[in-house]
């Protein structure tokens, strides 16, 4: 999904009449608004594209990776990394707005997203199909750990007539403990 979101519009504005222009993350609109005077915001977006295309395929090179792990913690660094994106690109893509309006007076729009009589204005598409992504890496995180994670349960203790030995990592472990010294695992069997 998150892939998918590349080649879809990020940002746009839409006008009376059907003007839409719309910013995806390797293109800008391909028509300029002449009230707007859209080729600053176009440069403004250009500019921080490739940020967001490189912390796109890094949290998806992340999530890949961490459904695979035995451990939840790389798709949490996943979906971290995609509330860090999707954070990034609403500053970005504010401050790129408010930038473009204080130095062109009659744009009419502010911040990343509203209307006016004229026009409405925010993320689009590519943005909210990202979001989507964060919100299945939730998901994965909660089948992880409760189909992936289970076989992970704590192992019993091993006891003979020397004394009681921890079953994760072999550690002789004194008669009272309740957990290992050496790695920490639980000595009450389950």
């Amino acid at each position: 999904m998150a892939l998918v979101s590349l080649g879809l519009p990020w940002w746009g504005v839409n006008g009376l009449g059907g003007t839409s222009l719309q910013w995806s993350l390797f293109s800008t609109p391909s028509q300029v608004d002449t009230e707007l005077g859209t080729t600053t915001l176009s440069r403004a977006f250009s500019q921080i594209d490739p940020l967001v295309i490189g912390l796109v395929i890094l949290t998806t090179v992340i999530a890949f990776v961490g459904s695979f792990a035995k451990r939840d913690d790389i798709l949490l660094g996943g979906f971290r990394n995609s509330l860090f994106t999707s954070l990034i690109y609403v500053i970005i893509a504010a401050t790129a707005v408010t930038a473009f309006c204080q130095s062109n007076p009659s744009c009419g729009i502010s911040g990343p997203f509203g209307s006016t009589p004229l026009y409405s204005w925010g993320f689009q598409t590519g943005y909210y199909l990202f979001l989507g992504a964060a919100i299945v890496l939730i998901g994965a995180m909660v089948y992880h750990r409760t189909f992936i994670q289970s076989g992970l349960k704590a192992k019993p203790i091993m006891a003979n007539a020397q004394g009681k030995f921890c079953m994760n990592c072999g550690k002789e472990l004194p008669s009272k403990a309740k957990f290992c010294a050496e790695c920490g695992q639980s000595t009450q069997v389950q």
